[in-house]
């Protein structure tokens, strides 16, 4: 049997790379016994954007997932970050913008959808300068946000994209029940 994980062939000298950051989340992924391979493209082996999309990729892999869902705390200088996918989060922490754009663009270039919930600020408008087709974005407000009750130790921006995430995923089962209950009236 050959490697469960494995980079691109293209991209074989960044196989250090990938190496590091499978050491440091050991034990947080499962490969799949019906379908082991997850073939980890060269890149998001870059430095800035390797262990959030590392991580997103051998826990819900594009090619056995095709939806994966962001929640960003906009900010001019750090914006809070969650990822998850069949409602697990995947990764959460607090980013530069620019890093986001970089996370954001290469889920959108693997992912056959990703919905992006992100609080409507002005920062966030900066950030979704370009939006792919394959993205549905929902702008929140960031007043009454849930908190989320967690025992990780994080900064406030990564709480509030906890707090986006949760609102975000109550709206999709907002939306869900309304298009079941027009789809059982007839409407």
């Amino acid at each position: 049997m050959s490697d469960p994980i494995r980079v691109s062939s293209e991209c074989r000298e960044k196989l250090l790379i990938l190496s590091h950051y499978l050491s440091r989340i050991a034990g947080h992924y499962e490969i799949d016994p019906e379908n082991p391979q997850v073939i980890i493209p060269c890149e998001i082996l870059n430095d800035d954007i390797a262990e959030p999309l590392i991580n997103v990729f051998l826990r819900s892999p594009p090619q056995r997932h095709k939806e994966v869902i962001i929640a960003v705390d906009p900010g001019e200088a750090k914006t809070g970050l969650v990822m998850a996918a069949d409602d697990e989060i995947l990764y959460a922490s607090s980013t530069t913008p620019e890093t986001f754009r970089k996370i954001f663009q290469a889920l959108s270039r693997y992912y056959a959808r990703v919905i992006l919930f992100i609080g409507n600020t002005p920062a966030a408008h900066k950030l979704l300068e370009v939006k792919p087709p394959n993205v549905v974005v929902e702008f929140l407000d960031e007043s009454k946000l849930p908190i989320p009750h967690t025992d990780i130790k994080s900064k406030d921006d990564v709480l509030d994209a906890l707090g986006i995430y949760l609102k975000g995923r109550a709206l999709l089962i907002m939306k869900a029940i309304s298009n079941n209950r027009r789809m059982y009236e007839g409407k």
